[in-house]
């Protein structure tokens, strides 16, 4: 965990916590930061595109800003979308544990079968 204030960070502003831009003072890089980048992961593997494609990095940062994520694909199982949208928690505290999603993609997945 990273103390510095001045922390930025950098990279695709789709995979990135809207708390980046909702609450820049607050933000600490930790575990619950990456579950979001992973939920628009398995959101993007049953989607077939990459997340908020087609807009502009300041268009997906007011989506962040608005609390808007991306919409469900038809035919994608509920249970999935629960894990995903889970993860897309605006602020990272109520975002699943990486092992409760691993928990949870195992029933799915032996439902699946």
């Amino acid at each position: 965990m990273n103390d510095d204030t001045s922390l930025s960070v950098e990279g695709r502003p789709a995979y990135i916590g809207p708390e980046c831009y909702l609450h820049p003072d607050k933000m600490i890089i930790g575990d619950k930061f990456d579950i979001y980048s992973l939920g628009m992961v398995l959101w993007a593997l049953t989607s077939g595109t990459s997340p908020f494609q087609g807009l502009s990095e300041d268009d997906i940062i007011s989506n962040h800003l608005r609390r808007q994520s991306e919409k469900v694909k038809g035919g994608t199982p509920v249970d999935y979308i629960k894990i995903y949208q889970s993860c897309w928690q605006s602020e990272p505290e109520k975002r699943p544990s990486l092992n409760e999603i691993l928990i949870e993609l195992k029933k799915l997945r032996s439902t699946l079968i």
